[in-house]
């Protein structure tokens, strides 16, 4: 996607830094040690990972992901008893959420999963500023830039 190998190849490191310091539990321990607000900075480290995974990734690096979109889920859902909680402490309370809808695609096949993100997305607004706006304007430009890629590969 980009002409510059070498930014393309520096966001790459960045992205495989980032993942594998998600632990097999889903956790970014230097994220946990924040104690009461280690949901927030959990959720802040999972969206740029995600929306790079998603531009420039590959395969091996949805199972991080997916385990931390499990963990982070699982807090959200209740602030008190997830794996982040049991691990930080309690939570303060998540009301707004920006940029969540980019976890969507590491949600794995468990209903009472995808149900908790339902309930969850479903109060969010799709507004994320650090991505520039839109959360659904950023996936619709990421699909139309993987069309356009993905023809000039085939012709």
């Amino acid at each position: 996607m980009l002409k510059d190998r070498s930014i393309e190849e520096a966001g790459q490191r960045v992205l495989s830094r980032g993942l594998a310091q998600v632990t097999q539990q889903g956790l970014l321990p230097a994220e946990v040690a924040r104690g009461k607000r280690a949901t927030h900075y959990h959720l802040f480290a999972a969206i740029p990972l995600a929306a790079m995974q998603q531009v420039a990734g590959n395969s091996e690096q949805v199972a991080p992901l997916s385990r931390l979109t499990r963990t982070l889920l699982l807090d959200l859902r209740d602030g008190t008893g997830g794996p982040i909680a049991k691990v930080a402490g309690p939570q303060l309370p998540s009301e707004s959420l920006p940029g969540l809808p980019l976890l969507a695609n590491y949600l794995s096949n468990d209903p009472e999963l995808r149900n908790a993100y339902q309930a969850i997305i479903a109060k969010q607004s799709d507004h994320f500023f650090f991505l520039g706006g839109s959360v659904k304007r950023f996936e619709s430009a990421l699909e139309k830039s993987r069309q356009r890629l993905r023809a000039r590969e085939a012709g």
